[in-house]
């Protein structure tokens, strides 16, 4: 689009006009109009947009190009068979109008350009005004229509811009829904709307076109406000009508806020002013200059739908006395560009604060409070509106009464005592007229009340001051329970004044990611819930009991905690110290020992005299990471779960949190944490981060910065799980055929998927994690386990019956998929064996390591003393039996015995059938001994044999029972 459309139009080839208005090609006539119109589906409206182009666009010179954004067969096959009454172009995606049109526009001829969304329907003759008023005045550079609504009235006159309402920049459609409407006739506006407007091709391309940054919204207003400081005018023409469907396309408000959050970056400091301002004007209300002055702190995130209104009305009722303080909790919009347009043009009425992260609404407050320098705070939220004499009331209670702590408003959006319609039938309505009503009705009436909502609090500085500002554990919400609480406890009482009234929005900080709003809410009630169990020494009060509420609603319920343990005492000391020190909330702790040579059992016993929570498992041996963890989970009581590692430290709110995220969503069944030493995605790789010595201000910071931060994931690592209870009644324990440890954890959380459970990490949560110091302090061969256990991973998930689709709960198998956590319930005398072929009455089992060669002195010794006639078989297991485990095994398996045996060498095959985990004990249910060889899962195997009541058989045994045999032959 390098050329001037102006002059470029003149030397490509012309178009005819056809006999039903639309443009054809001719070599004299060029178009004079390039009409470019963007497409996403919606083939009805499209049609009739096309077909009204066709009836009422009149002799003017034009070209149709249509955009299909994101192709659709049908609409593309329909507009295709247009022929040369359009020209389409396709966008394999959605790119959105902007981009749309500006592609559009490198392919347009005409002097004018006009952009027509695809759900308006052209009245007779619509064209021909706008290319007048066009014509007449070089300096118009665009042209914009009256649009109806279907019913006839008026959608859009022309475009102004109004100030704080509530945005601070708000483009609003004029005579919106007016049957007549005062723009009756042509006039100057700030901007038109991009449904249809016509622009002059030569100052379009001048300043850019549209700008992209913007995705289907007010890209029209910001190409109008760019070609007005430019110098151009922007008319309405009420001459030309379209009746406009309006917002037809999916997803047309999708990026509302972002588009929004563009406009204000851009044009705040641009502006010279605004169209319609109702605050220029207004009187401020009358005050009392004897009143004490407030520092009035307000704390903001992404708080531009309601910060202005916010701050003008401050202005306008209150008085020289107070000074108003705003601590910005590093807005990700354009809340921070605002506030510093504001100081700087009423630098008398703001004192602004920045911070670099979210600290949240607490330390935000505390933040506000250090800059404080008046006797009486008020803590305003930054979606309040407040009224005349709202502060006068509110002190003269203060002041009334002895020993009052607090005093708040009456508002329309609040809980409690403090609700308006509690006072005042006709509640609702315009702020100043319920304000005035209160204090004709109400004034100087107060009641008492156990808790003050926070979105305005009056209190003494000093006092405040002295309880230590707000809590800082208490991120988002909550935070005025516990404020409201403490006074009471100090003996201070709460007083809400029902002669004040403000007006309050409600929830608007979060509404761009309410899930991470809400899962910020529940971990500050986790974790006020969890000071109130330390204060009242295990038992929390209930709402109802402390602040007379029903919506106080923490996760509570007893948590079990798994903690497997061999060696490493002092690494589990410093873990156990970690979990009593940060866990505030009822616990047991079931301490598994497998195998310690080191005195856990005493220790267990010292905790369990200190504590009187803890369960105590011993196991003579290392019985592995699944088979221990199973013990745990069948003897865990809690409404939740967590398999912890005894080699992590773990972190101030690191269960409450991770809490919180399960009761965020009821679809949500595993949740884990960040950390230093993990796989995958819950990496953190930080280099400030220097060990546990750093670990409380690195955890601060961490949290600072990922506050409220989760990811659904398809993998928790087993160092620390954390689980819903209905999550093991479902799918079981972990798969002991893992052995000693590793891809356990995995093959769970793909079993939990199968059975329809998401699964998440907490991004705000960070814990310590030394490390594999079992595998290191053991002398175990790690890469063979992995190895080995990749395998078998591979062998059930990846080479198995299935693979698991994420999120499908049909998937899910009871047979295969769900594992009891009791061993004894795999493993037993009496199951029924797996089929098989008809055995002699002796069968030997082994499961031998086929990349070893232990496996051969059994078949050696097998060979030499048995022979086919003996009523004896020798079963071979390839475990896991995949098609290349088998083919290996075969193959070694007969150059073995080519070299061992005649024709009449004894019976030995192969056993490959795939079998459940929970049914793995019918592998050993039909044999009558078990042959062990050497191999890194002997003593697994081993195990499960023994467990089955099948005695274990060595090569000595061998002989004795090839002896037995020949004596009976």
């Amino acid at each position: 689009m390098a050329a001037c459309a102006e002059t470029q139009y003149n030397c490509e080839c012309s178009r005819r006009t056809t006999g039903d208005g639309v443009v054809s090609s001719q070599d004299d006539e060029p178009p004079l109009v390039s009409i470019v119109l963007p497409v996403r589906g919606q083939r009805p409206h499209t049609a009739k947009c096309l077909a009204a182009l066709r009836r009422h666009t009149g002799a003017v010179r034009h070209e149709v190009i249509v955009l299909e954004n994101g192709v659709d067969a049908e609409t593309e096959t329909e507009l295709r068979a247009m022929g040369d009454r359009v020209q389409l172009l396709t966008n394999p995606e959605n790119e959105g109008f902007a981009k749309a049109c500006n592609r559009g526009v490198r392919a347009a001829r005409g002097k004018y350009l006009v952009f027509l969304n695809n759900d308006v329907e052209a009245r007779a003759d619509w064209l021909r005004p706008l290319v007048e008023v066009a014509d007449a005045d070089p300096s118009v550079a665009v042209a914009g229509s009256k649009l109806l609504f279907p019913d006839g009235t008026i959608r859009h006159a022309g475009v102004e811009l109004r100030y704080a309402s509530p945005y601070p920049i708000c483009p609003a459609q004029l005579s919106h829904r007016e049957e007549g409407g005062e723009f009756q006739a042509p006039r100057d506006v700030t901007a038109v709307s991009g449904a249809c407007m016509l622009v002059r091709a030569a100052a379009f391309i001048a300043v850019g076109g549209f700008d992209e940054r913007y995705e289907n919204g007010y890209e029209d207003v910001d190409l109008c406000l760019r070609l007005g400081e430019a110098g151009h005018r922007i008319v309405y023409e009420p001459a030309s009508v379209l009746v406009h469907h309006g917002s037809a396309t999916a997803g047309r408000f999708d990026k509302e806020l972002e588009n929004l959050d563009v406009l204000h970056r851009t044009w705040m400091d641009r502006l010279t002013g605004f169209d319609r301002d109702g605050y220029a004007e207004a009187k401020p209300s009358p005050l009392d200059p004897a009143r004490p002055g407030v520092s009035i702190v307000v704390v903001t995130y992404n708080s531009l739908e309601t910060i202005a209104p916010c701050l003008e009305n401050l202005r306008l009722h209150t008085g020289p006395q107070d000074e108003v303080i705003v601590v910005d909790n590093a807005s990700e919009d354009a809340t921070v560009p605002f506030l510093k347009w504001y100081q700087g043009r009423r630098p008398e009425r703001l004192r602004l604060v920045c911070g670099k992260a979210n600290l949240g609404f607490s330390r935000g407050v505390n933040l506000g409070l250090k800059e404080a320098s008046r006797d009486y705070v008020c803590l305003l939220n930054p979606d309040v509106v407040v009224t005349s004499g709202w502060l006068e009331s509110m002190m003269a209670h203060m002041l009334a009464q002895g020993g009052v702590g607090a005093v708040g408003p009456l508002s329309d959006y609040v809980a409690g005592r403090q609700n308006v319609a509690l006072y005042l039938a006709s509640g609702a309505g315009d702020p100043e007229r319920v304000a005035a009503m209160l204090r004709e009705s109400r004034a100087g009436q107060a009641v008492e009340t156990k808790v003050l909502i926070g979105f305005c609090m009056l209190l003494r500085r000093a006092e405040l001051l002295a309880l230590g500002g707000l809590d800082p554990d208490l991120f988002l919400g909550h935070d005025d329970l516990d404020l409201s609480l403490r006074l009471r406890e100090r003996g201070m009482r709460l007083l809400v004044a029902t002669d004040a009234f403000v007006h309050h929005e409600g929830h608007k900080s979060f509404e761009r990611d309410p899930a991470r709003g809400k899962y910020l809410v529940q971990q500050s009630a986790n974790a006020l819930y969890e000071k109130l169990y330390r204060a009242n020494h295990g038992k929390a009060p209930s709402g109802l009991e402390l602040w007379d509420i029903d919506w106080f609603r923490p996760t509570e319920g007893l948590t079990s905690i798994v903690c497997l343990v061999h060696d490493n005492l002092a690494v589990t000391r410093q873990c156990v110290a970690s979990l009593y020190e940060h866990t505030g909330r009822e616990f047991e702790l079931i301490l598994v020992d497998n195998g310690s040579t080191e005195p856990v059992g005493e220790y267990a016993e010292k905790l369990q005299e200190a504590h009187g929570n803890v369960v105590f498992v011993r196991n003579a041996r290392n019985e592995g990471y699944a088979y221990g963890c199973n013990q745990g989970l069948a003897l865990a009581r809690g409404a939740f779960v967590v398999l912890l590692n005894n080699d992590v430290v773990l972190t101030p709110h690191w269960l409450g949190r991770q809490l919180a995220l399960l009761t965020l969503d009821e679809t949500i069944g595993i949740v884990g944490p960040r950390s230093n030493y993990i796989a995958g995605m819950q990496q953190v790789q930080d280099r400030s981060y220097r060990g546990v010595s750093d670990l409380r201000p690195f955890t601060e910071r961490w949290f600072s910065s990922h506050a409220g931060g989760y990811s659904e994931v398809g993998r928790v690592v087993g160092v620390c799980m954390v689980m819903r209870r209905h999550v093991i009644e479902r799918i079981g324990g972990l798969d002991t055929g893992f052995g000693l440890g590793n891809f356990e954890d995995d093959d769970y959380c793909l079993r939990a998927v199968l059975a329809g459970f998401h699964l998440a990490v907490a991004d705000d949560v960070f814990i310590h994690h030394h490390g594999s110091t079992t595998f290191r302090s053991s002398g175990i061969d790690y890469p063979s386990i992995m190895a080995e256990n990749s395998e078998i991973f591979r062998s059930k998930w990846l080479l198995g019956r299935k693979l698991p689709t994420p999120h499908n709960a049909e998937a899910f198998s009871d047979e295969w998929d769900h594992i009891p956590c009791l061993y004894q319930e795999i493993f037993r005398p009496g199951l029924d064996p797996i089929e098989t072929e008809p055995q002699g009455e002796e069968r030997l089992l082994c499961i031998p390591d086929w990349n070893t060669d232990g496996w051969k002195s059994i078949v050696a010794t097998y060979a030499r003393r048995f022979v086919r006639r003996d009523p004896v078989t020798l079963v071979l297991r390839v475990e896991p039996p995949t098609a290349d485990r088998v083919a290996r095994a075969r193959g070694r398996l007969d150059a073995l015995l080519a070299t061992l045996v005649a024709s009449d060498g004894p019976a030995i095959r192969l056993e490959t059938t795939q079998i459940p985990p929970r049914r793995r004990g019918s592998l050993y249910a039909g044999a009558s001994a078990f042959l062990p060889c050497a191999g890194s899962r002997e003593a697994i195997y081993a195990r499960e044999a023994e467990a089955c009541g099948l005695p274990s058989m060595g090569r000595t045994g061998l002989k004795t029972l090839a002896r037995r045999l020949h004596e009976r032959r």
